[in-house]
């Protein structure tokens, strides 16, 4: 039996906004996922990103959408993954902006659990990641290391999963977060080993901030 997961955002902006929170967990398998959109003020633009696993599968650019105007666009899935759908919505010519963003996603059954453990901090310097674990109480599947970047920050980030003392390739380059700005990396782990994220966040200018969540998804009784 097909089941279906529904979230939604708005914002409304005198220029930018990013949008965000539209994530969908790896621990199904995702069928397909509808994106709508739909306009608040008389003229904006909403620039769609759909990803999965971290990598994007499909773009849509919706220019001058009026008031009232919707419109979507489906994207095929099939396959156990993490879904995330982000983007921009923007003035056009004349502020402001504002505008609804939902995302359908339709699934079968939910395959793995999870667990999961968050670091958060601000910074003018550099901060060091501490204290990001899991421990080997399962046998995991697979993890994902998720940042999510402060509004009004722009952070450097450097991160790096490490499984039972081993670092796990390919790691991630050095990454730019502005504004609220996410991004996420998965990796097959396959084993009951600890994970451990290590790494930093940095801007000697104007200051850095983020929250970097580790989750690791396992078997029910693994």
């Amino acid at each position: 039996m097909t089941s279906k997961e529904t979230k939604s955002w708005s914002d409304r902006t005198a220029g930018t906004s990013n949008i965000e929170n539209l994530n969908f967990p790896a621990d199904r398998i995702w069928k397909t996922c509808t994106v709508t959109v739909e306009g608040r003020e008389s003229h904006q633009n909403f620039d769609i990103q759909v990803k999965a696993d971290g990598k994007v599968i499909d773009t849509k650019l919706y220019k001058n959408v009026k008031k009232g105007e919707k419109y979507s666009f489906p994207v095929d899935i099939n396959k156990q993954c993490a879904v995330d759908i982000g983007g921009k919505l923007s003035i056009d010519a004349f502020p402001p902006a504002s505008g609804t963003v939902t995302a359908e996603c339709s699934y079968d059954e939910v395959i793995f659990e999870q667990e999961r453990k968050t670091w958060s901090d601000e910074t003018i310097g550099i901060s060091c990641i501490e204290n990001l674990f899991l421990p080997d109480n399962h046998a995991w599947d697979h993890a994902e290391v998720f940042v999510e970047n402060h509004p009004n920050r722009t952070t450097g980030c450097q991160v790096t999963l490490i499984a039972n003392g081993e670092i796990i390739k390919p790691m991630p380059g050095w990454i730019q977060l502005n504004g609220s700005e996410q991004q996420r990396f998965s990796y097959p782990v396959n084993a009951r080993v600890s994970l451990i994220v290590a790494g930093y966040i940095t801007n000697k200018g104007t200051g850095s901030g983020a929250d970097i969540t580790l989750i690791g998804y396992y078997k029910k009784g693994a």
